[in-house]
C-alpha cells in the first residue's frame, strides 16, 4: 500500500462515512476545525481506520494527529506503506 493509497482511503472514509465535502479535504485540513468532525466522530473515525487498515493503537498514540497529512504519516508507520 502506498502513501497515496492511504490518503485515498482516508478521504473515502471522510466523504462516505462522515459526509465531508471532498473539496475541503486538503493535507493541512484539521479534522475538527476544517472538516467539522466532533469528538464522537473522531472516535468513530479512529475505529474505522483501525478496522480497515488492520492495526491497533492506544488513544494516546493519536495525540497531535490533527490533520490529514499527519494521519497519513501515522498510518504509513503502522501499515508499512511504500513510497
Amino acid at each position: 500500500m502506498t502513501r497515496n493509497d492511504i490518503r485515498s482511503h482516508v478521504i473515502r472514509i471522510l466523504t462516505d462515512d462522515f459526509s465531508v465535502d471532498r473539496e475541503v479535504i486538503e493535507d493541512d485540513a484539521n479534522f475538527t476545525a476544517t472538516l467539522g468532525l466532533d469528538s464522537l466522530d473522531v472516535v468513530d473515525f479512529i475505529l474505522l481506520l483501525q478496522k480497515d487498515f488492520g492495526y491497533k493503537a492506544e488513544p494516546s498514540a493519536y495525540h497531535g494527529v490533527d490533520t490529514v497529512e499527519k494521519l497519513v504519516l501515522f498510518l504509513e508507520e503502522r501499515v508499512g506503506a511504500t513510497a
